[in-house]
């Protein structure tokens, strides 16, 4: 059985340094997308001196889509979450907790992105989903097109537009302001 294999390699530099507990996240995503599509996982690196890597056999379409979407969806959703907590949270006095938070929040945002290699799966792997399905799944697809396409389009322009420290830090602010609005709007 053929296999995947693809190192999220850890970013260069001190500032990345830092958060590269955000691999870890980034990789137990990949992990428990295989894992749910049924995938057998033969290895799983989730942290070492080059990043971060899982291995898993090769499944169909859809099933490598959602393993390769996974790490951005649940890198943003943990990022999200623990941003909010930090803004409702802030008065606490709980420094410590407020800090770790932050931190940690940071280091899942900036390495939400797919690898190259993730990225360049899910955009073919939607073009194949859509040619080689049934006119059922067809009709179902096209429900989730929309979605597809515009989760393909905010990784591309992440991973283009938010590259580097500064792109970095952009992108935890614009996570953290979404995050601010949503405790906002519950308040």
């Amino acid at each position: 059985m053929e296999r995947s294999e693809e190192v999220l390699e850890a970013k260069p530099g001190l500032f990345y340094s830092i958060f590269n507990v955000g691999i870890i996240v980034h990789e137990l995503a990949h992990y428990m997308a295989a894992v749910l599509v049924g995938s057998k996982v033969h290895k799983v690196v989730l942290l070492d001196s080059r990043g971060g890597l899982v291995v898993h056999e090769h499944v169909r379409a859809f099933e490598s889509w959602v393993i390769a979407l996974m790490p951005f969806l649940v890198c943003n959703l943990v990022t999200f979450f623990l941003f909010a907590d930090v803004v409702r949270s802030f008065d606490s006095g709980n420094w410590l907790y407020f800090v770790f938070a932050l931190w940690l929040g940071i280091s899942t945002a900036i390495y939400s992105d797919p690898s190259p290699h993730d990225l360049k799966s899910a955009w073919k792997l939607a073009d194949e989903m859509w040619s080689k399905s049934n006119v059922v799944e067809k009709i179902a697809f096209l429900f989730l097109l929309p979605f597809v396409y515009a989760t393909l389009f905010v990784m591309e322009l992440k991973q283009k537009t938010f590259s580097g420290p500064v792109g970095s830090l952009v992108w935890v602010g614009v996570v953290f302001i979404i995050a601010k609005s949503y405790v906002s709007i519950l308040s």
